[in-house]
C-alpha cells in the first residue's frame, strides 16, 4: 500500500510520475495508559513517525514531488523548520529534482543533517520564522526564485502547496478503514 491508494484524495497523479518511498499505511494502536487513565477505552495513536523520513510530512511530499515531475519541474525551493525540509530533500533525491531549503535558525539539528544527506542545499536564514521583515524577504526571494522555469516553491501550507497539502488528507482515509467507526479525531 502507498499514499497513492488513496489518489481520490487529491489530484491523480500519472502511474510513471508516482513518487513514493513507502509512505503512509502507518500502525494505529490503541492506548494502553493514557486513554484508559482519562476514562477513553478507545483512544488510539496514529504512528505516523513510521514514515520513511519520521514524519507526517511525508504525506505531502509524496504528492507535491509526484506533481512536480508530472509538471516537468526539475528543481525545488522551499522553507522548513525541520520535518518539510527532511521529506522534500528525500522524495527530492529519489526524482532526481534539486532542492534548496531555507530553514529557520532553530531547527533541530538531525533534521540538518537528513536533509544534507539526501543532497539538499539548505540556507539557515537569522531571523526567519521570528522576525516579521526577515520572513517576508525570504518568501520575496523564495517565490522570485520559483519563477524560474523548471522551478517550483514548496511550502507545507495549503496556501502555497495545495496539491501537495492534500496528500495529507490520506491519513483520514487509512484511520477510516483500521477502525470500524470514528467518533472524533485530534490531531496535534
Amino acid at each position: 500500500m502507498s499514499i497513492f491508494d488513496w489518489e481520490h484524495a487529491f489530484d491523480t497523479v500519472d502511474l510513471s510520475h508516482q513518487i513514493t518511498l513507502g509512505e503512509a499505511n502507518t500502525p494505529l494502536v490503541r492506548s494502553k495508559s493514557v486513554g484508559p487513565s482519562n476514562g477513553l477505552s478507545n483512544l488510539y495513536f496514529k504512528l505516523d513517525h513510521c514514515n520513511p523520513t519520521g514524519s507526517f510530512k511525508d504525506r505531502y511530499a509524496a504528492v507535491a514531488v509526484s506533481h512536480m515531475m508530472s509538471a516537468g519541474e526539475t528543481k525545488c525551493v522551499a522553507t522548513s523548520s525541520g520535518n518539510t525540509g527532511a521529506s522534500l530533500a528525500a522524495y527530492c533525491a529519489r526524482a532526481g529534482i534539486s532542492c534548496r531549503i531555507a530553514i529557520v535558525e532553530t531547527a533541530p539539528l538531525g533534521k540538518l543533517q537528513q536533509m544534507m544527506s539526501y543532497g539538499a542545499d539548505i540556507y539557515r536564514i537569522e531571523g526567519f520564522g521570528i522576525d516579521v521583515e526577515a520572513t517576508a524577504k525570504t518568501f520575496a526571494l523564495l517565490e522570485a526564485a520559483s519563477d524560474a522555469q523548471d522551478t517550483a516553491l514548496q511550502v507545507s501550507a495549503f496556501r502555497y502547496s495545495p496539491l501537495g497539502m492534500s496528500g495529507i488528507r490520506s491519513i483520514a482515509y487509512e484511520i477510516q478503514m483500521q477502525l470500524d467507526a470514528v467518533d472524533h479525531v485530534f490531531c496535534q
